[in-house]
């Protein structure tokens, strides 16, 4: 997956697109490899939605009677990383998630380099998963004007 977001990022360098115009956007599993790349490249932001702070950590959540945290062989270790990430973070997550905890966009949040935003998204939601999928869709104009105010645009 890592590799699949280096071939996208190196094929818009290839295009012509200037890094300072690249957003790049990672969701929930998706979230894991965004935070590498920021941590690795240049670019304009770094938003997240439904992000983890590491594989283990979801799975622990997920499966707490399990050792799943000690065994779980692919990390992606967000938290570990995000500190290493030098461009404005966005990080957006629904309050009633059901699939990755608030406390992880939370602790991503602390971890993570001025400047930040952390957009706590609150509402009905109608993906069946606390807003995992749909928050951001389902309240996407609060989206915009989150990250316009994080990167100076307008200003």
């Amino acid at each position: 997956m890592d590799q699949d977001a280096e071939a996208a990022l190196a094929e818009l360098i290839k295009r012509r697109v200037s890094p300072t115009h690249i957003i790049i956007w990672g969701h929930s599993l998706g979230s894991g490899p965004a935070v590498l790349l920021a941590s690795e490249h240049p670019v304009a932001a770094l938003v997240l939605f439904g992000a983890f702070t590491s594989i283990p950590d979801a799975a622990q959540d997920t499966y707490p009677y399990l050792p799943v945290k000690w065994i779980a062989s692919i990390r992606f270790s967000s938290i570990g990383l995000i500190p290493r990430v030098h461009v404005p973070v966005l990080i957006a997550h629904s309050a009633t998630d059901t699939v990755i905890p608030l406390r992880h966009a939370q602790r991503l949040y602390a971890a993570a380099n001025e400047p930040k935003r952390l957009l706590v998204l609150r509402g009905a939601c109608s993906d069946g998963f606390g807003g995992h999928v749909a928050a951001l869709y389902d309240h996407g104009e609060l989206l915009m004007p989150a990250l316009w105010a994080l990167v100076g645009v307008g200003k």
